[in-house]
């Protein structure tokens, strides 16, 4: 039994990579049905950005100094997700991909 991490970073029910997303989650569930799988819906999820607020916690914190109230409150949000990481065999990303998005350097005989 593995522990797999399926991490949901898009929020656009329509969209292509959702719906590969979640033909994948229903294959990877039945053909694994004895591994527990966690969801994590980043859209849903407490998750805000790193700040310096973040990182003086997580400094202050390794050297075992005092942490105001505001920098706990972020260095347990930013525990929490990674212990939820260290926690799992396997983990699965889905997030927006549009080709145009990015620019590709290929060469001219590059076939995309």
């Amino acid at each position: 039994m593995a522990n797999v991490l399926f991490v949901k970073a898009n929020n656009r029910d329509q969209s292509i990579s959702l719906k590969l997303y979640d033909a994948f989650a229903s294959a990877y569930r039945a053909k694994n049905p004895n591994d527990h799988i966690t969801e994590l819906d980043l859209f849903e999820a407490e998750s805000p950005y790193y700040s310096g607020e973040m990182f003086a916690g997580i400094i202050k914190q390794s050297k075992s100094e005092e942490l105001t109230a505001e920098e706990q409150n972020a260095v347990d949000i930013a525990n929490r997700f990674t212990d939820q990481f260290l926690a799992t065999d396997k983990v699965v990303f889905a997030f927006p991909f549009g080709i145009l998005r990015f620019r590709l350097n290929c060469s001219p005989t590059c076939p995309i």
